[in-house]
């Protein structure tokens, strides 16, 4: 399996994991992803998860940090930094 089909199915696996805390059509339309551009849908995935408070939601944080390594979110790329940055400060707070 080559890295991006690995880094789709993570992503996929990650949704599945999130979706019991999320709204069915934000689920519904992150699952939805064409040509294999996953790091769009996942950003909007962070920040849906961010409008709940943390202790309400449970998750593999590590997944999360692979996937927005992989999706270039931590450092400057095509998704924007400040919203990982949000999301780990969000995920702190317990």
């Amino acid at each position: 399996m080559n890295s991006k089909c690995a880094e789709q199915a993570a992503y996929t696996e990650f949704l599945a994991e999130v979706s019991p805390f999320l709204d069915p059509h934000t689920v519904r339309d992150a699952a939805i992803f064409d040509y294999g551009q996953w790091e769009l849908p996942f950003e909007a995935v962070l920040i849906a998860i961010m409008d709940k408070p943390r202790n309400q939601v449970r998750f593999d944080f590590t997944r999360a940090a692979v996937l927005a390594e992989a999706a270039n979110i931590v450092i400057e790329g095509v998704l924007d930094p400040a919203t990982w940055q949000k999301f780990v400060s969000w995920n702190e707070k317990r």
